[in-house]
């Protein structure tokens, strides 16, 4: 991954690079001003194709983005063929990783979309924050699902210092349920419940009724009975609004 951001990165640097050289020194070559014009034309040719390939690309990969869910044979098609192609902007090559974390999760292969996820948050990322939040979210799901509470633990506080829109911090709060459940902090599970239980109920039904059993869980750990039938009771009536809805 690293190779193929640093070809990008020369491959393009390279080309303004040779741009500048031939407008400064072009009048020296051989054949004079007509060549540089000539050369000036072709690095502006290959300029204009690899912005055509980065635009097609990022159409592409948004059309994959909406059939990871269903974990659609395209989707590796489209990331094959679009990580292959050189010359990407970072934000697009960048775009693809999250989306093949996003699609190795979708399909159950865990260790492996936590490894990409990890490598890729060591590296330095565009410099707006979207992938660095969507890869945190991805390793932290990851993580849980492996019952790597400290890795989680980090993810969680990394997405701390980030700008997060609502679905992330809907996203954020299931998996800081999860993590706190995980690892029997009960008190904190039920901490500030009134703001959490706000944020549950933005939630799709099925992870607002797995929100609520958590906390309920929380509720007889910490023998209060009565908030835990209440959370149990939401907890079922989501769960029936979710089973609706797919039927």
């Amino acid at each position: 991954m690293l190779r193929e951001l640093n070809r990008d990165a020369w491959l393009r640097g390279g080309l303004i690079g040779l741009l500048i050289l031939i407008v400064l020194f072009g009048s020296a070559l051989p054949g004079g001003e007509m060549v540089a014009v000539l050369l000036i034309v072709m690095v502006l040719v290959v300029w204009i194709r690899l912005n055509l390939t980065n635009s097609r690309s990022a159409y592409e990969l948004e059309t994959a983005r909406a059939m990871v869910a269903a974990r659609s044979a395209e989707v590796d098609r489209i990331l094959s063929r679009v990580l292959r192609r050189w010359g990407l902007q970072r934000s697009v090559r960048m775009m693809g990783y999250v989306l093949l974390v996003q699609l190795r999760m979708a399909e159950g292969k865990l260790v492996e979309a936590g490894s990409i996820a990890r490598t890729l948050l060591t590296m330095k990322l565009p410099g707006e924050p979207r992938p660095r939040i969507d890869l945190l979210l991805g390793l932290t799901e990851t993580s849980l699902a492996l019952d790597d509470h400290w890795t989680a633990w980090q993810s969680l506080a990394a997405l701390e210092t980030l700008p997060l829109r609502l679905d992330d911090r809907l996203h954020q709060a299931m998996l800081q349920m999860r993590y706190e459940s995980g690892i029997g902090r009960w008190d904190a599970c039920l901490f500030d419940l009134e703001r959490k239980m706000t944020l549950c109920g933005l939630m799709r039904w099925r992870e607002a009724s797995k929100f609520c059993e958590l906390a309920a869980e929380a509720a007889d750990n910490l023998n209060q009975p009565a908030l835990s039938q209440w959370l149990h009771g939401r907890s079922r009536l989501l769960a029936g609004h979710a089973e609706s809805e797919v039927a």
